[in-house]
């Protein structure tokens, strides 16, 4: 890696996050694993989601349930990964 760096030739990748919420797409500003942090926050409560993400063109989707809602008062969400989820849902 130094070697990359020392003659000029790095890679940064092309990332995209995106968080599908009935019908919406929300750009997703920072993901871990068991939160995310939308680029606009905005209050929904405890609803099942998508999050879509794209690296350098390679797309991956998988569905995540949003534990305690969103808040535009709070940054960060918690989720948790629909198949892990347990109890109800709705």
């Amino acid at each position: 890696m130094a070697a990359d760096v020392l003659n000029g030739s790095h890679h940064s990748a092309d990332v995209r996050m995106h968080l599908r919420l009935n019908g919406h797409v929300l750009p997703i500003a920072q993901l871990g694993l068991d939160f995310l942090v939308l680029e606009t926050p905005f209050d929904h409560p405890p609803a099942d989601a998508e999050i879509d993400m794209s690296i350098d063109g390679h797309e991956s989707r998988w569905p995540v349930y949003l534990t305690n809602g969103l808040a535009a008062s709070q940054r960060k969400s918690k989720i948790q990964c629909a198949s892990e989820a347990t109890g109800p849902r709705h």
